[in-house]
């Protein structure tokens, strides 16, 4: 989390978030929102991370959207809904 922020030199502000899995549980998991500069070679550019993270057994995964502007509030629920643990 830190690191994925750090790109954008913002610190990250997680909060807990319920993941979904497969067979129908949740698990928890933790959600940042960012919003920074990324410095690419002389090129400022402005951008947006949100990012979902979980762990399950000895895997860790990242779910990320990074953009230059942030998607509608239906396309971030979509994007991040498709994703589940198996």
């Amino acid at each position: 989390m830190q690191g994925l922020a750090r790109n954008l030199n913002a610190a990250p502000a997680a909060h807990p978030v319920d993941i979904d899995v497969v067979a129908g549980d949740r698990l928890s998991g933790s959600e940042i929102a960012v919003n920074g500069t990324s410095a690419n070679g002389q090129k400022s550019e402005t951008r947006q991370i949100r990012a979902r993270f979980i762990a399950k057994g000895t895997h860790a995964y990242q779910v990320a959207i990074v953009s230059t502007k942030m998607p509608s509030p239906d396309q971030v629920d979509q994007f991040f809904s498709s994703f589940k643990l198996f």
